[in-house]
């Protein structure tokens, strides 16, 4: 048998345990997303509002925002002393409930 006929089998055989393994992975993360799909389900529940009017806004429903010099960064750097960090809050996080 010739070396080029050898190298062509050769490649052919490779060829196909390739495509074998990307049809098994392609397969598997289909299943994955799938089964993914069915265990985590959003429930999102609207809350009931009369039609007539509109709800009045509450204070968590504003942006407070206070404008900084963007053109001095070393002034906005020196705003977050070591005081102003500690008393920080963090922003509240939101809450996803999965049924």
């Amino acid at each position: 048998m010739s070396q080029n006929r050898k190298m062509w089998i050769s490649a052919g055989v490779v060829g196909a345990i390739l495509v074998g393994g990307a049809s098994v992975v392609a397969a598997a993360s289909v299943a994955g997303a799938e089964k993914a799909s069915q265990e985590t389900t959003t429930v999102v529940t609207p809350q009931p509002q009369s039609p007539q009017r509109t709800p009045s806004p509450t204070p968590t429903d504003r942006v407070v925002t206070k404008d900084l010099n963007t053109e001095d960064p070393v002034g906005t750097g020196l705003r977050w002393t070591e005081e102003r960090l500690e008393e920080a809050e963090p922003m509240p996080m939101p809450v996803v409930t999965f049924e």
